[in-house]
């Protein structure tokens, strides 16, 4: 269907007795172009109900075309200007584009001359503020001035589509596509409408799910916060590489294996936190993105010691990715040079807190007092309620502590 183009309203406004002919012209003119005339032309506004006719019309206009020549019209008693210049001091008021025309002092005859000196005053002070605040053009007869009009409406009607702002126009109901990828966008805005609708009636009526994240003793993350722990430096003697064998099954005659291990042992500490909804209403199908900047990577089994069998590693325990169970992390991955977990819940009843699954994080490098990532944190419910923030974690070397068998164990479960 070729595409539909829309008709202006214009509404023509100038004094009747001495302008008659050229309106009707200028009238011709616009349906000619295809375009909708308007004006009160043969209507006199002489009570509130009148002008409130003429304030309705000229509200359904796109542009506001003002002729003036020799006359100042008849003057409306309550605002004490003419009815012309009300209409367009109302049209410049609601914003509609004003195309402003005014006739040559050489083509204006003595019949058609203002008479009264007062109203003769008026019109020179309505002339000069038009001049001053459009684009006017002057013009000699009927026939010059609906040329003008037409291309000036045709000239204002492309500048406005040029700048993506047009006049609304009019269309004809038969004249609008509506195909089936409208009529899905139509679907899918109502739908979203409708969502929006009911979530400001649940915050109106008080029902609201807030979400906030805390560690595994409550404490809330602040955004843009600094938490920090302490943390002891594990050492590896004699026996806890013994117990390094042990637990991994193979023997490492190799000192250098121990420290690497030792080092990723260092620089990573277990991560559990909780979601927590303060509102009065459930949260629904919970999704958090965890975000870690200055991360090596996140491990959901343990440390992966180069004596470890190939077999071994990255292999996570089968619970922490059920989709089955109320909490369960959905993936890992990389993006931008930062590490992220994404964890579900499959919902949190108002005042209750869920405790993710737990995993370990590795930082990238660290000191000899500790070391810190950047976490940033998304928090969702199916129903809009959303929480971000973002917060250091930063580990601090406080003591010094061999590797137990269970500390080692715990990294190759």
């Amino acid at each position: 269907m070729k595409q539909a183009r829309p008709k202006y309203q214009v509404f023509v406004s100038s004094t009747y007795r001495d302008l008659h002919d050229a309106r009707e012209r200028v009238t011709w003119a616009i349906l000619n172009a295809r375009h909708i005339p308007a004006g009160m032309e043969n209507f006199t506004a002489t009570n509130d109900r009148g002008w409130e006719t003429i304030r309705r019309v000229i509200d359904l206009t796109d542009y506001y075309v003002v002729i003036l020549a020799g006359a100042y019209g008849s003057i409306d008693e309550t605002t004490g200007i003419s009815w012309t210049q009300r209409e367009y001091e109302y049209a410049l008021e609601r914003g509609i584009p004003v195309l402003g025309f005014i006739r040559a002092d050489t083509h204006i005859t003595q019949a058609d001359v203002e008479k009264d000196a007062a109203k003769q005053a008026k019109l020179i002070t309505f002339k000069a503020r038009l001049k001053k605040q459009h684009l006017v053009q002057e013009w000699t007869d009927a026939e010059d001035l609906a040329r003008k009009v037409v291309e000036a409406l045709r000239n204002h009607i492309h500048d406005d589509e040029d700048r993506r702002c047009p006049r609304p126009g009019w269309y004809r109901g038969d004249s609008i596509d509506f195909s089936s990828t409208v009529a899905d966008e139509l679907a899918r805005l109502s739908a979203e409408n409708e969502a929006l609708r009911r979530q400001v009636e649940e915050v109106k009526g008080g029902k609201r799910v807030c979400l906030e994240l805390t560690d595994a003793y409550d404490n809330v993350f602040v955004d843009s916060s600094e938490v920090a722990y302490e943390v002891p430096k594990y050492v590896l003697n004699r026996e806890s590489a013994a117990i390094v064998d042990a637990v991994t099954g193979v023997v490492s005659s190799s000192h250098s294996e121990y420290e690497r291990f030792l080092d990723r042992a260092n620089r990573s500490m277990t991560f559990h936190a909780r979601v927590r909804n303060t509102g009065n209403k459930p949260a629904k199908e919970v999704t958090v993105d965890l975000e870690f900047e200055g991360c090596e990577q996140v491990n959901l089994v343990g440390y992966e010691a180069p004596s470890v069998p190939e077999h071994l590693r990255g292999i996570a325990p089968r619970w922490k990715m059920d989709t089955a169970r109320h909490v369960y992390i959905d993936r890992t991955f990389g993006r931008g040079g930062k590490v992220c977990v994404r964890q579900r819940v499959k919902n949190i009843a108002p005042g209750v807190a869920e405790d993710l699954v737990y995993f370990l994080v590795r930082a990238e490098a660290m000191d000899a007092n500790g070391w810190s990532v950047t976490c940033s944190y998304s928090i969702t419910d199916a129903d809009g309620a959303r929480t971000k923030g973002s917060f250091l974690l930063v580990t601090q070397f406080k003591t010094q502590e061999a590797l137990s068998e269970e500390q080692v164990a715990a990294r190759f479960k």
